[in-house]
């Protein structure tokens, strides 16, 4: 007498094998089903090659472009400069003693400037708002002066490593 145990196992089995059997099915040739086949094949070829644009239709303004101050060197000590770690500038709009507070002011700054990469950032017991990172001083120079342009006029330059 076969076992139930067995029953289930052979049909366990038999279940794996057709699946293989499917999975490993060759593409099929000739006939209606292969020029689909084809047809799906060729426009995947198609829409791989295709180049994507991530902010295609996104209303977008890029602010006015101004020519790049120097560095300022006087605002980087000698040690400061020695550093080889990565130093990235940021323009801070607001620091605040109570994480509510700057958590209100972030949530006005990105109603009104949505566009803005704003950031929280807690250093030295206060919670900082700060927009974008720059790799420069002078980039941050320029944006600190469109940010004081448009409504910010206590914009200063912060550094981060």
């Amino acid at each position: 007498m076969i076992g139930k145990r067995f029953v289930a196992y052979l049909a366990f089995l038999l279940a794996v094998f057709w699946w293989l059997g499917c999975a490993t099915a060759p593409a099929p040739r000739g006939g209606p089903a292969a020029s689909n086949f084809e047809k799906g094949l060729k426009y995947s070829e198609w829409l791989y090659s295709q180049p994507i644009d991530i902010l295609k239709g996104e209303p977008f303004s890029l602010p006015e472009i101004r020519p790049r101050r120097a560095a300022h060197t006087d605002t980087v000590t000698e040690a400061a400069a020695a550093d080889t770690s990565v130093r990235l500038f940021a323009v801070q709009l607001g620091s605040f003693r109570h994480e509510e507070n700057a958590r209100r002011f972030l949530a006005q700054v990105r109603q009104t400037h949505p566009r803005w990469k704003t950031e929280l950032r807690f250093s030295e017991g206060l919670w900082r708002v700060v927009v974008g990172f720059y790799g420069t001083h002078g980039d941050a120079e320029n944006v600190r002066d469109i940010l004081r342009e448009q409504g910010f006029p206590d914009a200063w330059i912060v550094h981060f490593r």
